[in-house]
């Protein structure tokens, strides 16, 4: 297994144990939404950083042309004024500072996914340089990638992947035989808001007399059958009538095509690992996966500690969540900032994903995805849209990412210091699982979703019946880098 191992218990325990000792632990309010009410005024601290961009480096008014696409709360990068929301206020002023510093203007189209992503290939396929830089889906971007239809990352003038802001682990990750195609910056947030972490209800950890779960990661024992164990204790027909439904109390909620990755990932397991040469392989069936997949399918179909949504329905295990009828919720960053947690009545923690047991040294997160920005292979003048991307991120480095991070994420929508130490542990080991995120068709939105959605479990015959799909569309890419 070739997950880096990034920090060590003892970290853990002193990031937590510090964090508990201060004394200034936030206090929910009474109704809704404690601290994280109080802290919009709160102005984040710039980090100190800076680009190798000429200094006189002026673009005489030139637009900079963008399509975006907006899947997750902060995916835009125009906003059109400061509304007194740190997040908006600190893009407003990234933007503006960039704008009189080159001397540019700034435009922006933003469409969903699909629309994006044909939005841009009808524009590359037709050879109008319209736009300097695109963000489709991560998937997406590298089937465009494979079809040489964007300049590698790698190659772009005034650009500088080995700067800091840069995404280098994810970057790492994404590599294809030592090639940087694709690259993440702070530029784009959809890889924040798409990192993965779980909730869970203090109120009934409390009810239940469990130990609680902060303790248990502390001291290394947040564990998968420790997750089964809180999930079992937690499930319970509340309303007598031997049928589970929405009355009724639940070990976690989850959309279906999500149990399985991120328990896999959590656990240090890769769908689709790299050799030694920095080729991806289809790595899914051997016996700590399977044995995974199986946990996974019994915590969830097995049993009814799972509240079973339909394939599309992600609203209803929030909602279930924040009122109260579960212990655990597979959540996201970005889930953080919508109104549900902002509303949630009952005391909240933010805490990792479980390891697959005490042996396993360090907790994972996953990523399941994002949207990369890229230069297309229509620009005329690269050296402009290299030196606006690598502007962005480094004022987004030092400024976005801390509003979004520090102030946002951390303070106003967690409501206790622990919760904010994990967040810093988990971004120090963030995972990209190709299988998760570039081939997802084939593999999480393939066959996996397909079982996890129906009710089916996965066997190791299902997925050496599923190998040839996966193995073909991981040789189509390879190939294309390889000519």
């Amino acid at each position: 297994m070739k997950i880096k191992r990034i920090l060590s218990i003892l970290l853990l325990s002193a990031i937590l144990i510090s964090s508990m000792s201060c004394g200034n632990t936030k206090q929910p309010d009474d109704t809704v939404g404690g601290a994280s009410d109080k802290v919009d005024d709160t102005e984040p601290v710039e980090t100190e950083v800076s680009d190798d961009l000429p200094a006189d480096l002026k673009f005489s008014g030139r637009e900079l042309r963008i399509l975006s696409t907006n899947n997750t709360n902060q995916a835009n990068l125009l906003v059109d004024e400061a509304t007194g929301d740190v997040c908006n206020d600190a893009i407003y002023k990234r933007n503006e500072k960039i704008k009189e510093r080159f001397d540019i203007t700034m435009t922006e189209i933003s469409a969903d996914w699909y629309e994006a992503r044909d939005t841009a290939r009808t524009a590359i396929m037709a050879n109008e340089d319209v736009y300097d830089i695109i963000s489709v889906i991560d998937r997406e971007a590298l089937t465009f990638a494979s079809e040489g239809m964007i300049y590698p990352a790698e190659d772009v003038e005034n650009i500088d992947l080995t700067k800091p802001y840069w995404n280098q682990l994810l970057n790492e990750n994404m590599t294809i035989g030592g090639r940087k195609i694709l690259a993440y910056s702070d530029m784009a947030l959809t890889t924040y808001d798409f990192t993965h972490i779980l909730t869970f209800n203090k109120n009934m950890i409390e009810e239940l007399q469990l130990e609680s779960p902060y303790d248990l990661v502390e001291s290394g024992k947040w564990t998968l059958d420790k997750y089964a164990q809180y999930v079992e204790q937690a499930t319970t027909d509340l309303n007598g009538d031997t049928k589970f439904d929405k009355e009724d109390r639940y070990g976690f909620v989850s959309y279906a095509k999500h149990i399985a990755p991120c328990l896999w990932i959590s656990t240090g397991c890769l769908s689709i690992e790299k050799n030694d040469d920095d080729i991806p392989v289809f790595n899914m069936n051997n016996e700590k996966m399977l044995s995974v997949i199986e946990k996974a399918y019994e915590l969830s179909w097995g049993n009814d500690y799972w509240y079973k949504t339909a394939w599309d329905d992600w609203f209803s295990s929030l909602e279930l969540f924040t009122s109260g009828h579960a212990l655990f919720n597979d959540t996201t960053f970005g889930d953080l900032f919508g109104d549900y947690y902002r509303d949630m009545k009952s005391d909240y923690g933010v805490i990792p994903f479980p390891k697959y047991d005490e042996q396993q040294d360090t907790y994972y997160s996953r990523v399941e995805g994002g949207c990369p920005y890229f230069i297309p292979v229509t620009v005329n003048d690269t050296s402009f849209a290299g030196a606006m991307m690598e502007a962005m991120a480094c004022e987004s480095y030092k400024s976005v990412i801390p509003a979004y991070y520090e102030v946002a994420l951390k303070a106003k929508f967690t409501r206790d210091d622990q919760s904010g130490a994990i967040i810093d542990m988990m971004m120090q080991n963030r995972v990209y699982d190709w299988g998760d995120t570039f081939f997802c068709d084939a593999v999480r939105d393939g066959f996996m979703a397909s079982a996890f959605i129906n009710g089916t479990p996965v066997a190791a015959s299902d997925i050496e019946a599923n190998r040839p799909k996966v193995e073909l569309a991981i040789q189509k890419i390879v190939d294309a880098f390889e000519e």
